[in-house]
């Protein structure tokens, strides 16, 4: 035996407690691997007119721009209710199935 056994996550809350702790690691790749290979983020912001308009702006920018870095829009972790629908309508109940509640 080499202690490999893996179980599955039968717990949404559990799922969620795991998701809270990584989130923070993942921004942090994601900001490494946008660095290093000249990433973009979505930022908003509105024209003069007031329209309310979506841009790119690169990490190394941002980085450099705390404003600017503010306005990114990062995901957020996904809604439980649409995690709920989600485990039930594609994963037949599996909650150890749901992969995507921490994304960017």
């Amino acid at each position: 035996d080499s202690g490999d056994r893996t179980e599955e996550v039968e717990s949404l809350d559990q799922l969620y407690a795991a998701a809270v702790g990584m989130h923070h690691l993942l921004l942090q790749r994601v900001r490494e691997w946008a660095l290093h290979s000249n990433g973009c983020f979505m930022v908003k912001h509105a024209t003069p007119e007031g329209a309310r308009v979506v841009d790119l702006v690169r990490w190394e920018d941002a980085m450099q721009d705390e404003q600017l870095a503010g306005r990114i829009k990062w995901a957020e972790l996904k809604r439980h209710q649409r995690a709920i629908e989600k485990v039930m309508r594609s994963y037949k109940g599996r909650v150890s199935r749901l992969v995507d509640i921490c994304r960017q």
